[in-house]
């Protein structure tokens, strides 16, 4: 019994087969809506990993750039150290020369 309440719901629901066609239709089309919509969503976020990626790639270049460049003012630092070291030895040399002159 309740097989045929749910068959007689069912019928009392039918579209004629036009309607049906008709609504297959738009949901093919909605269908392929939607995956023309994921395909350019997908797409959108490749090319915002591959933008993050060739910018993480420019990044790592300008870092190694960079700590050459330290490297580098480091060395250049340290030399000028040296140097200074130096002159105040040979200036304190001079300073004792004249005191016992």
């Amino acid at each position: 019994m309740s097989d045929d309440i749910t068959a007689q719901e069912w019928s009392s629901c039918a579209h004629p087969p036009d309607t049906m066609n008709f609504l297959a239709g738009q949901s093919n089309v909605r269908m392929a809506g939607d995956f023309h919509y994921a395909a350019a969503q997908a797409s959108a976020l490749m090319v915002a990993a591959a933008d993050r990626v060739c910018h993480a790639n420019m990044s790592k270049t300008w870092l190694k750039t960079l700590q050459v460049a330290v490297t580098s003012i480091r060395e250049e630092l340290q030399d000028s150290k040296d140097e200074r070291q130096v002159l105040f030895e040979q200036n304190c040399i001079v300073a004792c020369k004249k005191a016992t002159l």
